[in-house]
């Protein structure tokens, strides 16, 4: 009887014949919000993940409580050599088209850009959205010769990026409040992407490359230890000559 299921707290119907696209995205959403605030702690039964347990969306966050994300580290590479090479105003201006390249990406995927310097960025997605997000790091790879041409305006020389994904749990702020934010997670993503990842790679903690289908796990191959983690790597593109 839906009548009493309402009665009882239910935020949400579907019968038994309910046609094609009556269950989308959004619905989903509208329920997994409702669980959100029907569950202070944030935390589903032990040893049990509710299928309803997807993103609530950015707007239903609650600070400094932690959440699983998927972190995304995108660098500029040579960025201080760009500086010198390109002169202050025109650097400017490439690192804002480089970070609209980000934003592009990290809009497709339902993502948020959290926080960057000069030379990186990193962004917050679902944690579910490891396979969408690599394919797209993958597409920006690939067309690093033609974006550097086209859209950031350089006709000498070409600008190599970098990618790291991480699925982790971290504390929440939004953008422009995490100066006070402690989390060994988003120390790791920056290290690795400063310290271990080379330009045009995409480089995965190795338990989030196991999110990865077998189509796409087959393109990435172990690339060692960096503190503590195995990561996985894809080694990016090879241009050759005709």
């Amino acid at each position: 009887d839906p009548a009493s299921l309402f009665h009882a707290g239910a935020v949400d119907y579907i019968p038994g014949d309910a046609p094609d696209g009556l269950v989308n995205e959004e619905r989903l959403r509208i329920l997994a919000r409702f669980s959100t605030r029907q569950e202070p702690s944030g935390m589903h039964p032990h040893g049990s993940r509710s299928r309803l347990n997807l993103f609530p969306g950015w707007n239903a966050l609650v600070e400094n409580r932690e959440y699983d994300f998927l972190l995304v580290h995108m660098g500029l590479h040579d960025a201080d050599g760009l500086r010198i090479r390109l002169g202050e105003i025109r650097f400017s201006r490439l690192k804002t088209s480089v970070l609209s390249i980000l934003t592009s990406l990290t809009t497709e995927h339902d993502g948020l850009v959290w926080m960057g310097d000069d030379s990186s960025a990193l962004s917050l997605f679902p944690a579910d959205a490891v396979p969408q997000v690599f394919c797209s790091s993958l597409r920006i790879l690939a067309n690093m010769k033609l974006i550097s041409y086209e859209q950031l305006r350089l006709e000498q020389e070409s600008v190599e990026l970098s990618f790291d994904l991480y699925r982790a749990s971290i504390p929440w702020q939004k953008p422009g409040q995490t100066g006070t934010l402690v989390s060994d997670a988003i120390n790791f993503i920056y290290h690795l992407g400063r310290k271990f990842t080379p330009p045009g790679v995409i480089d995965l903690v190795e338990e989030t490359a196991s999110l990865l289908p077998d189509r796409l796990a087959d393109q990435v191959f172990e690339a060692g230890v960096f503190e503590g983690k195995r990561i996985a790597r894809f080694p990016g593109f090879t241009m050759t000559g005709i």
